[in-house]
């Protein structure tokens, strides 16, 4: 049979198509599929749910706003276009836009979880940490088993010092999900900050066992440690982040090997400061201490903090961090 001949597929199977295209993560051509329906078919709220859905994927989000309020005006009582809309408007940190969407959304269906935790996260954007509270109880209710919604919901009652009740939530999570390694580690931040350190370890010590490899483990870890006096093994976990393995922070490519405690008065010592600018200002708070056991030391920092850090040491030698990094710092 000719291609002539063949009958053109219906607005349903394309619709169709497309849809499994979306499934399938194979966002252009959903949208290619879409945008034909809805031009021909100006009306067809689900084809233009699924262009705005599709362009959202592609971070097309401007666009997907202005398709997802196309679907709305036709029906403003949709709750399809109204949680992507909403959500999309969360996306760009749009907060009480995102709010007013997501309340419509939830008033249409209240029986879809993650509206009402998007509707929570719009809130706690927005500074309304009760009223997120209050719609991450209603996620749970509609689905117990939603690990993010009762994750969020912990993380919300720690913000506002409800621990027992985030301690609380946090046990049910780990019941519902072992692996789920976040709410153990959560869970012993707030232990920590009891001062129940012994637990707060022995929950990390699980999530290590669990995940030998995660980051945010050895982190917080090492934190709690240190914060508890135990600076011997605070020292040895925060090393950990810089195994090259690992990739937990990035490490210069200078040639010498790490310095292992070993005695300085006759060496150099380089320095490299890690982190965002504020960081590498409270980090600078301990040179006075390097200096008196390496005399001879150079330090490569942020080029915002060099005429400062020149003029507050005056004794030590400071180099601008640069890629590649600068000559006098690999000989």
């Amino acid at each position: 049979m000719s291609d002539s001949n063949t009958s053109p597929k219906s607005p349903e199977s394309v619709r169709a198509e497309a849809a499994t295209y979306l499934a399938q993560k194979n966002f252009q051509a959903a949208k290619s599929l879409y945008k034909n329906l809805a031009a021909n078919d100006p009306t067809d709220i689900e084809s233009l749910t699924g262009l705005g859905k599709a362009c959202a994927h592609l971070d097309e989000t401007e666009h997907a706003i202005k398709v997802f309020k196309r679907a709305i005006t036709l029906s403003p009582t949709a709750f399809e276009p109204l949680h992507h809309l909403g959500r999309a408007l969360l996306a760009l940190s749009h907060f009480d836009k995102a709010i007013d969407t997501l309340q419509r959304a939830v008033s249409a269906n209240q029986s879809v979880g993650s509206a009402w935790s998007d509707l929570a996260m719009a809130q706690k954007g927005a500074g309304d940490i009760v009223g997120a509270i209050q719609s991450l109880k209603n996620a749970v209710r509609v689905n117990p088993r939603s690990a993010i919604s009762l994750y969020n919901l912990a993380a919300c009652y720690e913000e506002t010092g409800q621990n027992k009740a985030a301690l609380n939530v946090l046990d049910d999570l780990t019941m519902l999900e072992p692996r789920f390694i976040e709410a153990r580690i959560l869970a012993a931040s707030i232990l920590s900050n009891q001062q129940d350190v012994d637990r707060a370890i022995a929950l990390l010590e699980e999530c290590i066992a669990l995940h030998p490899g995660h980051i945010e483990c050895h982190q917080t870890m090492a934190l709690i440690q240190l914060r508890a006096g135990m600076l011997g093994n605070g020292f040895e976990s925060y090393q950990w982040r810089l195994t090259p393995s690992k990739n937990c922070v990035p490490i210069r490519p200078f040639p010498q090997e790490l310095w292992q405690g070993q005695p300085l008065e006759t060496e150099k010592l380089l320095l490299w400061l890690e982190q965002g600018i504020g960081d590498e200002i409270l980090s600078v708070s301990l040179l006075s201490d390097i200096i008196k056991l390496a005399p001879n030391c150079l330090v490569e920092c942020d080029a915002r903090l060099l005429d400062l850090l020149v003029r507050s040491f005056p004794q030590v030698k400071f180099v601008s961090r640069c890629d590649p990094p600068a000559p006098e710092t690999i000989r």
